[in-house]
């Protein structure tokens, strides 16, 4: 039977899945793996070249087939498939590797015993290896298995923090493929990171805090008496340099994620679109959990507002710039379902005016045709821009804000004039009160400039010359306009 199905594996492609259901029925019925040994031992002494790509699929389908449907059984001639990561077909390594994947999966849903946290570790230490391996479609098999694994939970919490430094480094990769591959595994580790003890963000400056407070409580115990202390003291002990080691993991993390941000920002400009599309929903994730340099990253992406192209290399058709406005609606419209509703408006209020606040020039004008597309999406609702405006007038907002929620009437009012002739005399009042904000005054006129703005099936609607928006621009210009800044 052995060389019936060797035979079988080397000529018939389909019948790689009907050999591995005969096998796993054997199994099933005599617990007997001789025949799984004697087929895993033939197939390690074959080599399998570049040109035979044929005969190395069918055997790799029929490797991954039997480590779904009998991982405790492979798992004991794991020697035999180790083989198989030196040969020159790659995708015969792929298959080794996904097989790998599906034991530390299988070990992860039973109670382990020593020896399998032993094949664990070795399988483990093996993936790793396969990161730098030569061929870019088995580095970029490799951290889909990764990845995989962290959406099982089933990558032991003691590797994480070495999986995402391979990770970063492959964000550098030369291979396209291999690059999205990383930027999805680092998303999948910051969405199921073990640090959530402070909230679940992964906010390195107070991890940084936390672990002195700690090291100081440290340096405070006397060690030396610790033989002659009572066991409940011994017991705060051991919590503590629990806490020291937890608090080191969360640092360490977090500076892998930070260093490799300005990296990431600059796939946004990358030729691949699906590539893009992964860069810009992991800084999407990277600001809810408060990461440092993510910030810039998404001020970044708003430039690809101008992209007009679609996409279709996974097969579907996909446009850069609705994915830039879902996620910046993401980020900044939308907020916490257990918000009340005034929360919600005041909660994307200042979300948009701190945006507004934070970013340069040329932001601001790719920011200026985000807003006018939420308008016209109707992302924006009537209440939040009544909220904006109470800002404007509150007496008490800092000079910026004031600043910044006028700019951003003048954006919205673009492409919805009546957000500006609802509030008309309240714009004029705040932003020609006086001319010590010069910048305030401006983006006021740029407000104002949206009257005049006529669809081809409105009429033109004349002001009469007593309007306070001609008097009051008027005075403005006779008392203030003779500056340099203007």
């Amino acid at each position: 039977m052995r060389t019936i199905i060797i035979q079988d594996l080397n000529y018939f492609d389909h019948l790689s899945d009907f050999c591995a259901d005969l096998i796993n029925m054997v199994l099933s019925k005599t617990e007997d793996h001789s025949l799984l040994e004697d087929c895993l031992k033939t197939l390690s002494t074959q080599t399998f070249g570049q040109g035979e790509t044929a005969a190395a699929r069918i055997v790799a389908g029929f490797l991954e087939e039997m480590s779904v449907k009998a991982p405790r059984h492979v798992l004991r001639l794991l020697s035999y498939l180790v083989p198989h990561l030196d040969t020159d077909s790659h995708t015969l390594r792929m298959a080794v590797v996904q097989v790998f994947g599906n034991l530390v999966k299988s070990m992860s849903t039973s109670l382990p015993d020593d020896r399998d946290q032993v094949n664990l570790q070795s399988i483990m230490d093996t993936l790793e290896e396969r990161f730098r391996d030569v061929n870019s479609f088995v580095r970029a098999r490799v951290l889909a298995v990764h990845t995989d694994l962290i959406k099982e939970q089933a990558l032991p919490v003691s590797r994480r923090n070495r999986i995402v430094g391979h990770a970063c480094e492959r964000v550098m990769d030369k291979s396209s493929t291999v690059r999205k591959r990383a930027v999805q595994l680092l998303g999948e580790l910051i969405r199921a990171h073990p640090f959530g003890v402070d909230g679940g963000e992964l906010d390195g400056e107070l991890f940084r805090r936390k672990l002195a407070v700690i090291e100081r409580a440290i340096g405070d115990m006397d060690i030396s008496d610790q033989h002659a202390a009572p066991r409940s003291s011994l017991g705060n002990a051991t919590t503590i340099f629990m806490q020291q080691k937890y608090y080191s993991d969360a640092i360490a993390f977090c500076e892998q994620l930070e260093k490799v941000m300005p990296w990431l920002a600059s796939l946004l400009q990358s030729n691949v679109k699906t590539e893009v599309f992964e860069v810009i929903d992991f800084f999407v994730d990277a600001v809810n959990y408060k990461i440092r340099g993510a910030e810039e990253g998404v001020r970044r992406m708003v430039h690809l507002i101008w992209e007009k192209d679609l996409t279709s290399e996974d097969g579907v058709k996909r446009s850069v710039k609705d994915h830039v406005v879902d996620s910046y609606k993401r980020i900044y419209v939308d907020a916490d379902e257990r918000l009340s509703l005034k929360e919600k408006c005041l909660y994307t209020a200042n979300s948009l005016v701190s945006l507004i606040s934070q970013s340069t020039q040329s932001e601001l004008t790719s920011i200026d045709e985000l807003m006018q597309i939420f308008v016209k999406r109707q992302v924006i609702p009537e209440i939040v821009v009544q909220a904006v405006f109470a800002i404007l007038q509150d007496p008490h907002s800092p000079p910026i804000q004031k600043r910044s929620s006028m700019a951003l009437l003048a954006m919205l009012s673009k492409a919805d004039k009546r957000i500006v002739e609802k509030r008309l005399d309240g714009i004029v009042k705040v932003g020609l009160k006086s001319g010590d904000d010069p910048l305030l005054s401006q983006y006021c006129f740029q407000a104002l400039q949206s009257i005049a703005l006529v669809s081809e099936n409105e009429d033109l609607v004349r002001l009469p010359n007593d309007n306070v928006l001609f008097t009051r621009t008027c005075d403005y210009i006779r008392l203030y306009c003779l500056g340099t800044e203007w």
